[in-house]
């Protein structure tokens, strides 16, 4: 009976030293878990969870307490990590605002830009179509806002064209022919080169599609534009080449096994040639000749 008691009594002893002990485990824990409103409820039986060795003795308390509660220091940091977070976005997203209002100004301005030059625009382009054979030609300028922003804004602008009288203006891509096509490009060009300060303009068989009379005015628009920049232009008709005061000839020449390309500035006299040559469907004869150098006196 003895023994008996004994043992029990020394069950009752270790529940007693647990439930101290249990007492100041929490409180020490909470010391690492905080008062506010993420507050974890923590149990005895939580610490046991771990499958953490209990401490035999009350030195090594402290230290078998800063072991368990390491995933709670974790927590701290992460959510200390998790606000900075939320302020930089919260920054980013007030810059990004400002990014956007801007953006959207600057479009905004851009597209009445647009609306205000489209008049002149056009009528500019069409008196030199006038010049050009095109006195019936109309353009018209159609504005539509886009869902999201592109280089050029939030406008889809598109050239609404009609060569000949009666017909309905529509898309320049669809209804213009080679030639009509040529004679647009040489307007907006020549229109554009009066309001920019370019250096050098290239124009590569601007005259396709185009012969006679229409080409000798083609020549001389090119002529025009060739006292405020240089004007270089790559051409087949006589009537355009013999506007430029320059005169350089392309051509190929077999070298062994390959095939190079060759350029020739002419002199006066091979300048009438060549000019006779694109006048001629043939052999160059004497009348070739006197039309070459007539062209060329201007």
């Amino acid at each position: 009976q003895r023994c008996a008691l004994l043992r029990n009594f020394t069950k009752i002893n270790n529940y007693y030293f647990l439930g101290i002990f249990n007492g100041f485990l929490l409180n020490h824990i909470n010391k690492y878990i905080g008062n506010g409103s993420n507050q974890e409820n923590v149990s005895l039986t939580d610490i046991l969870d771990l499958q953490l060795p209990i401490p035999k003795s009350k030195q090594k308390i402290t230290e078998w307490v800063n072991k368990i509660s390491k995933p709670y220091d974790k927590k701290n940091k992460n959510e200390e990590l998790i606000m900075k977070l939320e302020e930089q976005i919260k920054k980013l997203a007030m810059e990004l605002e400002a990014v956007q209002k801007h953006l959207a100004d600057l479009a905004g301005k851009l597209t009445k830009r647009r609306a205000a030059a489209a008049p002149q625009f056009s009528k500019s382009v069409k008196e030199t179509l006038t010049q050009l054979g095109m006195a019936n030609a109309e353009l018209n300028i159609s504005m539509e806002q886009l869902k999201e922003y592109k280089e050029t804004g939030l406008d889809k602008v598109t050239f609404l064209f009609s060569a000949n009288k009666g017909s309905d203006a529509q898309p320049l891509s669809k209804v213009a022919s080679g030639g009509e096509l040529s004679r647009f490009m040489l307007s907006l060009k020549s229109l554009l080169a009066k309001h920019t300060a370019l250096p050098t303009i290239i124009f590569d068989e601007i005259d396709a599609g185009i012969s006679g009379d229409i080409a000798a005015k083609t020549g001389s628009i090119l002529e025009k534009m060739a006292a405020t920049m240089q004007v270089i232009t790559i051409t087949h008709l006589p009537q355009v080449a013999c506007k430029g005061k320059t005169h350089l000839f392309v051509y190929k020449q077999e070298q062994g096994k390959r095939t190079v390309t060759r350029i020739k500035q002419l002199n006066k006299d091979e300048r009438v040639e060549e000019i006779a040559k694109m006048l001629s469907a043939g052999k160059v004869g004497e009348a070739a000749l006197r039309n070459a150098k007539e062209l060329l006196k201007g």
